[in-house]
């Protein structure tokens, strides 16, 4: 890859429905991602969450057997339906809220890989609460460019979640 514009992008999580597979928004974002990383703009890819609050609310109770992490979900639907080589797929598996995500992709993935510049992939109504919080917990250190999804066709007029049927 020549000379990619950053070192690294970062897809942040969202919930996964109780049986553990992606919502439609989360799956936006990996597709959003894997469409940066496959035009050049950075040599990896960082899936970003742990073992979070599913979509209907509950909140699984740590170390519970069977519990998806998120980060897995959607390396695994990089790799398995986007056709995305592993080589290229970093994970944050500890933590799934946007605090923490910060601090420990750093510790986990940015200091070890040297990565100074990131494109977030993050859905429009968090990306300006989420870049505020990544560049506080990085401070000049890494540089946050963000590329934010479009949440509409994920939600109705009252706010609930919707069918997914945009193509992304």
């Amino acid at each position: 890859m020549a000379n990619p514009e950053y070192d690294a992008i970062n897809v942040l999580s969202n919930q996964l429905n109780h049986d553990g597979t992606m919502t439609p928004e989360c799956e936006a974002r990996v597709i959003q991602g894997t469409r940066l990383l496959q035009s050049g703009l950075a040599p990896i890819i960082v899936m970003n969450g742990g073992a979070g609050k599913r979509s209907d609310g509950t909140i699984p109770n740590f170390g519970e057997p069977g519990i998806p992490v998120q980060a897995y979900v959607m390396r695994d639907y990089a790799i398995n339906e986007l056709g995305i080589d592993p080589i290229f797929i970093k994970i944050q598996d500890i933590s799934s809220d946007t605090v923490g995500e910060a601090a420990f992709v750093n510790g986990a993935v940015f200091a070890p890989q040297g990565v100074r510049s990131q494109l977030m992939v993050i859905s429009d109504y968090h990306s300006t609460r989420a870049g505020e919080i990544y560049r506080v917990a990085l401070g000049p250190k890494v540089e946050t460019k963000i590329c934010p999804v479009n949440s509409r066709p994920f939600y109705d007029e009252r706010g609930l979640i919707g069918v997914f049927t945009e193509e992304v």
